[in-house]
């Protein structure tokens, strides 16, 4: 019978320790997306896209450095639960392979997409992210983010990783999403935990 009990705890630990090890959230369209737990941080206050545009930019010096937006939407008529600029009125602006929340004169980067534009990238003091960079790369900056795998259901076409945006362990997230073969880095997002 004790060896019973201690079997039962036993297991006890090893299954608080594999919940420990993965969180769950949502992604904005209600499904749920399994988060890492890892320390590795790719912070946004270091990033920059194309090397001079910070992550929260001015909006007349992105349009000078970017061209003028393809489209500014207005966000109430999406469906989504948080954003940047919470409690303000804003609007999403797309330039070519890129996606911004706008307010006033402020833009926070939400995504980009380099299978639309190869050209851009994303820079900070320990790699530079763009459609060349491959899983490969990034294992060798964050090994532990790299290999941490995300669950989804489009397996043989893409793979998916979160990394924390931030050092203090908030909780939001970088989510990139690589090519299959792991040879290309298709996109990055930004997720604002709700």
């Amino acid at each position: 019978m004790k060896y019973f009990i201690g079997l039962l705890v036993l297991l006890g630990f090893g299954c608080k320790q594999a919940d420990n090890q993965n969180r769950t959230g949502k992604k904005r369209d209600g499904t749920m997306l399994l988060l890492s737990n890892q320390t590795e941080c790719l912070d946004w206050e270091s990033i920059k896209l194309n090397g001079t545009i910070p992550m929260l930019s001015d909006f007349k010096q992105t349009v000078k450095e970017l061209g003028k937006p393809d489209s500014i939407v207005p966000s109430k008529n999406r469906n989504i639960s948080t954003s940047f600029f919470n409690k303000q009125k804003w609007n999403y602006c797309y330039f070519r392979g890129l996606e911004f929340e706008q307010s006033n004169d402020r833009l926070a980067f939400r995504s980009v997409d380099f299978r639309i534009n190869t050209a851009l990238f994303l820079k900070s003091d320990k790699i530079r992210l763009g459609y060349a960079t491959t899983l490969a790369n990034f294992k060798k900056v964050f090994p532990k983010a790299g290999s941490n795998e995300l669950d989804h259901t489009a397996m043989d076409e893409y793979i998916a990783i979160d990394i924390n945006a931030a050092k203090d362990g908030k909780d939001d997230q970088w989510m990139l999403t690589f090519s299959a073969n792991g040879n290309n880095l298709l996109k990055i997002e930004y997720w604002i935990a709700d």
